[in-house]
């Protein structure tokens, strides 16, 4: 339980710490090593995650979740054959119907990164059936369905995942890529728009004038699409695209030093990010 003060405080070095004195004090009880592979796994500590989910998994073969926080770090790595076995594990586990549709989820996740569309979709379908108001993984058969150009059913599953989370900002930006893609620009502008009016964080609605902005210049409205990137880069500073993509406009303008100047701060950004990553 300390050691869960700690975590939900952010000190990682004492909740480890104190995980690590719960496993000695009972080397036979599994869930120090569960929230150690949680706290390391956070820090992004793959080999120490792996070890400490490994263990608890060998005290507990029969708790599904170190099973699929296990998995997770190996899909984080690219190695989806572990990571879908894994979820599969944790999935004849769970004793839930909500709990088996969460890695039914990021089972779908590893087959669509993976590139398997028909197994992505069979996995966030079943896990839709077992959790109807589950907004995820209709976003996610969204995703898969404009992935493969059945534009008709991702527009269904992203507005379920609307529907079922109205505040939840990349099904509408999702849904407007698609509307894009097929030339509804309309539908597209208005579905920004959505995002755009809700009171929802900045960056997400930083996207949704990024993409308005690109609707506005497939249009040949520029002047639309110039106040629409300056939104998005004053929402979220650090959000590289719209500085290209305006850019680019002062570019054609012939405006050099405006699009060197904004190229620049791209650059920036962008190295700014990579080091932090």
């Amino acid at each position: 339980r300390l050691g869960n003060v700690y975590r939900l405080r952010n000190e990682s070095q004492p909740a480890i710490e104190a995980y690590q004195e719960s496993a000695r004090f009972d080397p036979r009880y599994a869930a120090p090593w569960y929230s150690l592979g949680n706290v390391y796994a956070m820090l992004a500590q793959d080999r120490e995650a792996v070890e400490a989910y490994r263990r608890a998994i060998e005290l507990n073969p029969a708790e599904a979740w170190p099973y699929h926080h296990l998995a997770l770090v190996y899909e984080n790595r690219q190695a989806y054959q572990p990571a879908a076995t894994l979820y599969r594990q944790a999935i004849d586990r769970h004793r839930t119907d909500t709990d088996r549709a969460v890695s039914w989820d990021s089972l779908g996740n590893v087959y669509s990164s993976w590139g398997q569309y028909p197994q992505a979709i069979q996995s966030f379908e079943e896990a839709v059936r077992l959790n109807p108001q589950f907004a995820l993984p209709w976003n996610s058969l969204g995703d898969v369905y404009s992935a493969v150009g059945d534009y008709p059913k991702a527009i269904d599953a992203y507005r379920q995942a609307i529907a079922i989370d109205p505040d939840y900002a990349w099904s509408y930006n999702n849904l407007g890529l698609v509307y894009e893609k097929i030339r509804e620009y309309d539908q597209a502008i208005a579905t920004y728009r959505q995002v755009i009016d809700r009171p929802i964080e900045s960056p997400d609605r930083a996207v949704a004038w990024n993409s308005l902005g690109d609707v506005y210049l497939a249009l040949n409205r520029e002047k639309d699409a110039v106040t629409a990137y300056e939104q998005a880069i004053a929402l979220d500073p650090d959000y590289i695209w719209p500085y290209n993509s305006l850019g680019g406009i002062y570019e054609k303008r012939g405006q050099y030093d405006y699009a060197y100047a904004l190229y620049q701060q791209a650059t920036r950004r962008h190295r700014q990010q990579s080091i932090a990553l």
